[in-house]
């Protein structure tokens, strides 16, 4: 298991540990962020360092996922000026459907 301790250099630390898998295993990561949990330990000021995350998966044509539990407005005007896609989660009879939405 590999630890980060929050601060400004902890994204970065995790970038370099994701370049050095990434060139160990020769794949492209998935990238998967909770957007909430983002907020609450880097406060939205610094959310910014989400746009650097996404300009690295970018160089790196890979993939980022970004998931929010309970999105208020707040959180989906951070989030959804970095999306591509915007996918819905919902439960239906027991099976758990997953449909597109038009971005706002």
């Amino acid at each position: 298991m590999i630890k980060v301790e929050l601060g400004e250099d902890a994204v970065k630390k995790v970038i370099d540990i994701v370049d050095r898998l990434s060139e160990r295993f020769g794949r492209r990561p998935i990238w998967v962020i909770g957007v909430d949990r983002a907020v609450r330990a880097f406060s939205e000021r610094e959310i910014d360092l989400l746009h650097a995350v996404k300009e690295h998966v970018r160089r790196l044509e890979s993939l980022m996922i970004l998931v929010l539990m309970a999105p208020d407005g707040r959180l989906l005007r951070i989030a959804a000026p970095i999306a591509n896609i915007h996918l819905r989660a919902t439960r239906r009879h027991g099976c758990i459907l997953l449909y597109g939405v038009q971005g706002d």
